[in-house]
């Protein structure tokens, strides 16, 4: 029998909210408790999406400006909240597609898919990403509240 051996891990999806950074502490002392990976993810939409197509296209970024600027983003975020060295393993990335179906696609496999609340008036809501992530994940889904204290924000 040919097993492949897959380090367990925790996945956390990371839109630069307050909800999501402070999911991505959680997650990343989660990670630490069980010894599991940390695989931040940042997923994004192109611009061009969002414009009906008649609208003008002549300021938008280009795909690869768009890309570099949504990572040195989520790398100063993660280093913002984790430090300059984290005390787990981790990798970061960022991918391009719609958040729901690529977070769900991420978690096969996974101990935990992480996810911020999204901040409602007076309590937290759940926002349409965690929604449809809730309706059928792949593995268990921990939703963090924005409230979470001691989080600090990139500036």
């Amino acid at each position: 029998m040919n097993r492949v051996l897959v380090q367990p891990r925790i996945v956390v999806g990371v839109d630069l909210s307050a909800a999501s950074l402070a999911a991505l502490k959680w997650s990343a002392r989660e990670a630490g408790l069980r010894a599991t990976q940390l695989q931040v993810v940042r997923v994004y939409e192109r611009p061009h999406r969002w414009l009906a197509p008649y609208a003008s296209h002549r300021h938008l970024p280009g795909r690869d400006e768009d890309s570099v600027s949504v990572k040195a983003r989520l790398a100063d975020a993660v280093q913002t909240v984790l430090g300059r060295a984290p005390s787990v393993a981790l990798t970061v990335e960022v991918t391009e597609g719609l958040p729901a179906r690529v977070l769900l696609d991420l978690a096969a496999g996974a101990e935990l898919l992480v996810l911020g609340g999204a901040a409602g008036t007076g309590q937290d809501t759940i926002g349409p990403v965690a929604r449809a992530c809730l309706r059928h994940p792949p593995c268990p889904v921990v939703v963090v509240s924005a409230d979470m204290a001691g989080v600090p924000m990139p500036v």
